[in-house]
């Protein structure tokens, strides 16, 4: 008993790393995102500056709505621009979870198989339910399921089109 008690604790042990490790993960993404979004915010003042100076030099109605115009135009820049960079982060922090994530759940699966070799006599209606999980998770990484995004395959028997 007191091996299975052992073993036991090294599996809760392992999944509190596990959730130490994603969460860590998360913690970098929202610093990215912050990181980003101070950068923005810095940049937009400097350019405030040069938006004030130029609206100041403006001698008549018409220079005035030329540097409307323009201004509006580099505003929109940079706002499709910076929702640009923050989709490109977001995706990269989700990658990056979703790598944490596969990366700790082979980690866990391979301490529940050790735990299965390891177990005593008495305990296989227990282990049968972990045994069938594992082997369920094994047969589908073996067909080359991740759960990411479909692949485009081929479609067969379909009229081209010409």
């Amino acid at each position: 008993m007191f091996q299975m008690n052992d073993q036991l604790y090294e599996l809760y042990r392992a999944g509190l790393q596990s959730t130490i490790d994603v969460m860590d993960t998360y913690l970098c993404g929202a610093e990215r995102l912050r990181t980003q979004q101070i950068q923005a915010i810095k940049d937009n003042l400097a350019d405030h500056v040069e938006t004030v100076k130029e609206i100041k030099s403006a001698d008549n109605m018409e220079t005035l709505h030329a540097i409307q115009t323009d201004l509006a135009w580099r505003q929109l820049e940079k706002a499709v621009a910076y929702w640009n960079s923050v989709c490109s982060t977001a995706n990269q922090n989700q990658m990056d979870i979703v790598r944490q994530s596969e990366m700790k759940a082979l980690e866990f699966t391979d301490c529940v198989c050790k735990s299965l070799e390891d177990a005593p006599a008495g305990s296989e209606p227990f282990l049968s339910a972990l045994k069938f999980m594992n082997d369920a998770r094994t047969a589908f990484a073996s067909c080359g399921c991740t759960g990411g995004a479909p692949q485009d395959k081929p479609k067969t028997g379909g009229k081209s089109k010409r």
